[in-house]
């Protein structure tokens, strides 16, 4: 879900290094209830949360989607000695637009060492559906390249600048953003990788750009911004290609939701890509260059494509 998107918003790879050497630079991501990967945060002081008064550290979901770090209004307040918090500010979510606010906290650590940053803030509801004290978003990372290794759980600090992006993805506003290819589709597929979402989905332009049956009913997809109902459609697709990431054949939900048309996608074949599809991706980016890397891992790996290293095996 993009928090703030607009405020109004190795091939490394081939470098060979000891454990212990990216034991220093790396964390561990532990995989929560709802399919979503979480990092322990510390934020500077013990807080309320999950029923646990003295929490410290606290869970922080990974969130590509998010330009910003940002916490629910109830950790917010802790962080500020319960002053009045007003959210005078409007952010763009998954599902719709929502109030918000910004605050600074300066002990923000998430095993990579500490530092100063800028938190958005919302009302309460989506951190406790989710199981988590906050969203991790780009600019806990400034001008810093990262790995974000799924299968392996573990987010690592490059300690070098990261070169060997693909012309497939980029990065605009802290939002990691491509283009795909999707069988049966003659355009680029726009891509929104958004690591906070359980499920990916993938709007009706491109539903409209091939024919086939679906499967309608009920659902609420839930952001930032609260749960929407929306009617779904699910519909099978096959042959996505992302960079080196491949799936032949894989069945999505079909939903115009809000982020859709924030980003001006309304009327493009496009897909948000969530956690259903990226358990089973590494993603390198750098926040300074703006080159971005995908590979997937084992049946996932596009074939004839280069070979990134993961850091952590």
């Amino acid at each position: 879900m993009s928090v703030l998107a607009s405020l109004i918003v190795a091939s490394l790879l081939g470098v060979q290094q000891s454990a212990p050497e990216i034991e220093l630079r790396s964390t561990p991501l532990t995989l929560n209830n709802y399919g979503l990967y979480t990092v322990e945060t510390s934020i500077g002081r013990q807080v309320l949360f999950s029923g646990d008064p003295e929490a410290d550290p606290v869970p922080f979901i990974v969130d590509t989607a998010a330009s910003h770090t940002a916490v629910p209004r109830l950790i917010a307040q802790q962080l500020v000695d319960n002053a009045l918090i007003s959210l005078d500010d409007i952010g763009h979510g998954l599902t719709g637009q929502f109030d918000t606010s910004l605050i600074f906290v300066d002990q923000l650590d998430f095993g990579l060492g500490p530092r100063e940053v800028e938190v958005a803030v919302f009302e309460d509801a989506y951190g406790s559906v989710m199981s988590a004290a906050g969203l991790l978003g780009a600019n806990a990372f400034p001008d810093e390249a990262i790995q974000i290794d799924f299968p392996s759980q573990r987010l690592t600090l490059l300690d070098s600048a990261f070169t060997n992006g693909s012309q497939d993805l980029w990065i605009r506003n802290g939002l990691i953003m491509g283009e795909a290819n999707i069988r049966g589709v003659d355009e680029p597929v726009l891509v929104l990788v958004d690591t906070g979402a359980t499920a990916s989905i993938v709007n009706t332009a491109l539903l409209e750009a091939r024919n086939g049956s679906v499967r309608v009913g009920d659902n609420s997809v839930s952001g930032v911004s609260g749960p929407t109902a929306q009617a779904e459609m699910r519909k099978w697709f096959s042959r996505f290609q992302l960079d080196n990431l491949c799936i032949r054949l894989f069945e999505i939900t079909v939903s115009d939701v809000y982020a859709f048309d924030h980003h001006g996608w309304s009327d493009q074949p496009a897909i948000i890509l969530g956690m259903d599809v990226l358990k089973d991706a590494m993603i390198t980016v750098d926040y300074a260059t703006g080159h971005v890397a995908m590979d997937g891992t084992d049946r996932y790996a596009c074939s004839g494509r280069r070979d990134l290293v993961s850091l952590n095996q």
